[in-house]
């Protein structure tokens, strides 16, 4: 029996979700305000304000022109430090990283964004050029079907040079690549060296002058927007892929293995589950190859959802997959992803037929 997942929708790096800012605030004298730039999962350029002193949110779209504002608590207990949103008989989520990115899969000015994520305004990333470039497991956060199925994903890898060219490669998680070219490749199976010396797409990219916290990115005589945010222990790619597209999300591919250790912790997250519905959770990784998690959709919280059998993939240090397990379904089976970089993470969940059930994004939260 095919179930909707209740699980957060475990940090896998893939696919296009319209997907909350993780964003660092911009401050006034008067407030403490958060004004985060990104993407949504349509392909809509979204502005994302939080107001931490009223505890009031914003969104301007600036592609359809759509606003919308509400007010936002604080969830505790498991979920602890998530904004939650409450309007229209529903709810919705949101994860904020010091004050540098935002996840969220608040309304966003289109019924089809269901998961945003930006990075925050006040980002300079001039000068940053060296630390952007490098390769980034991507995720394509969108509600088109891939090899023939909405239920099949892509992800992929870019390769952003340092000589501003880049370079995409995606993948499918499953389905006849004879319908949209895209070969079925699981993140364990990628064995191809790094960087890319060729791509299905190649482009160049450049750090926007005017608006900083952006980029420039041509990709085969089209003008895309791209954003980056960079720290000490992060760093990831978003890239807008226009009105229907989606965007990408990509989080940096260390360029040497890491110990198991260093990606385990706990973090909190936002998703969105193949029927639509939205949630917010918190999944602990564990050094022993377990983990556990609690999550909210629509309001109802489960915590008994738990994975087994974390191994990292051969290639790709910061992506782990697992076992996941429901016990109110003890006949299901699913698979999970995680990707980690730093304080950043994003993951994909499947079912026992291989087809995806939920995606999104969050952070390690003290």
């Amino acid at each position: 029996m095919r179930k909707t997942i209740k699980f957060w929708a475990y940090p896998f790096a893939l696919m296009g979700i319209s997907i909350f800012v993780i964003s660092s605030c911009s401050k006034d004298d008067s407030s403490d305000r958060g004004v985060y730039v990104g993407s949504a999962s349509r392909g809509d350029l979204v502005t994302f304000e939080i107001n931490k002193t009223d505890k009031t949110y914003s969104v301007d779209n600036e592609t359809t022109g759509a606003s919308e504002s509400g007010s936002y608590t604080i969830m505790d207990g498991e979920l602890d430090g998530i904004y939650k949103v409450s309007t229209g008989g529903h709810y919705f989520y949101a994860v904020e990283l010091d004050n540098q990115a935002l996840a969220a899969n608040f309304p966003s000015g289109h019924a089809e964004n269901k998961i945003s994520f930006g990075v925050s305004s006040s980002i300079n990333n001039v000068g940053k050029e060296s630390q952007i470039a490098g390769n980034y497991i991507y995720i394509h956060f969108c509600n088109s079907a891939i090899n023939g199925n909405v239920r099949n994903k892509e992800w992929g890898i870019v390769s952003v040079l340092a000589n501003g060219t880049l370079y995409i490669k995606p993948y499918a998680t499953g389905g006849d690549p004879g319908l949209s070219g895209l070969t079925p490749l699981a993140p364990e199976e990628f064995n191809t060296s790094l960087p890319l010396s060729s791509g299905d797409l190649q482009g160049s990219w450049s750090v926007n002058g005017d608006d900083k916290a952006k980029l420039n990115v041509g990709i085969q005589g089209t003008q895309y927007t791209g954003f980056s945010y960079t720290s000490g222990s992060s760093a990831t790619f978003l890239l807008d892929m226009g009105t229907g597209n989606g965007y990408i999300l990509g989080l940096k591919i260390p360029s040497t293995t890491i110990p198991i250790a260093q990606l385990t912790g706990t973090y909190k997250f936002v998703g969105v589950v193949e029927d639509g519905k939205k949630l917010g959770g918190n999944a602990l990784i564990k050094s022993d190859g377990t983990g556990t998690c609690a999550l909210e959709i629509d309001g109802v919280l489960s915590d008994n959802e738990y994975f087994e059998n974390i191994t990292q993939c051969p290639h790709l240090p910061n992506v782990l997959y697992a076992d996941h397990f429901d016990p109110d379904f003890p006949t299901y089976q699913g698979k999970a992803y995680f990707v980690l970089e730093g304080d950043i993470m994003m993951y994909f969940i499947f079912d026992n037929e291989g087809l995806f059930n939920a995606y999104g994004a969050g952070a390690k939260m003290n």
